[in-house]
């Protein structure tokens, strides 16, 4: 499903061609790398517009301030590049250890004659019959071969998982692995910037809980926007303690493995 902006995000792309270049205009980086690290910089946004508010006296301050942020990831390649390096390298440097939890990658699993559990043995001879056939320079290992020597024989299951990432490229005739791989790149990369998260959430509700009582008790009609703000980053703030775990990442990470490995029966 492509990612489109509202018409506030659209006029701030269009006053900022340099936006427009390779990193917004590609959907994989886009919202893999770039989108999760404005989302981890929403609380604390979204509290600052309301302190400029409340200093103000200007409401519109806080919605200038949601804006600014995507005015900041649009106003210049050089910026939009740090946001995608940033968003990218913190999943990316911790994915080993989030596939050593699960016992190795979802594709590597289904592909081992020891798994019981991600692949049904019948589909997993048909893509090691299929392999055998696309990757000729690799001898897939036996039952009996991988189980003497297991690492080795994942050595070899990494080797088809690159050769078919190669070969499935093609977004328009592979659309449904760059669909999965989009979503698998971008629970990831939330996952490697959880502390992040909960941080900047935690430090939006507690300057948004702060300017809710004292409006309350200066009976400012600003705490309305104030307890909307805080009920905001709070809900922000339960979903990374709650939602963002290795679990939640493995979801797409499944079933990027099961396209991935469907793909052989049209190479």
């Amino acid at each position: 499903m492509a990612w489109s902006v509202g018409p506030v995000a659209g006029s701030v792309l269009a006053s900022h061609p340099a936006a427009g270049g390779s990193v917004l205009r590609d959907e994989y980086r886009r919202r893999a790398r770039v989108l999760p690290v404005a989302i981890v910089l929403l609380p604390v946004v979204l509290t600052l517009g309301l302190l400029v508010a409340v200093a103000t006296g200007d409401i519109g301050a806080v919605e200038r301030a949601a804006v600014a942020l995507l005015g900041s990831v649009a106003g210049g390649v050089g910026l939009t590049m740090l946001f995608e390096q940033l968003g990218r390298d913190q999943g990316k440097k911790k994915e080993d250890r989030l596939w050593a939890s699960w016992g190795g990658s979802p594709t590597m699993q289904m592909l081992r004659h020891r798994d019981t559990v991600m692949c049904n043995p019948v589909t997993r001879e048909r893509y090691h019959r299929k392999l055998k056939k696309l990757v000729r320079d690799v001898n897939l290992p036996t039952a009996e071969e991988e189980g003497a020597d297991p690492e080795g024989a994942d050595q070899r299951y990494d080797a088809c998982i690159r050769f078919l990432r190669n070969a499935t490229r093609d977004r328009s005739k592979f659309p449904l692995i760059f669909a999965e791989n989009v979503n698998y790149g971008f629970r990831r990369n939330l996952w490697g910037m959880r502390g992040a998260g909960i941080a900047c959430a935690m430090v939006g509700a507690l300057g948004a809980a702060g300017v809710t009582a004292l409006a309350l008790v200066a009976r400012d009609p600003l705490w309305v926007a104030a307890l909307i703000i805080l009920l905001i980053d709070a809900t922000l703030l339960a979903w990374w303690l709650v939602r963002i775990r290795p679990g939640w990442v493995f979801i797409p990470a499944k079933a990027y493995a099961e396209r991935l490995l469907e793909a052989c029966d049209s190479l």
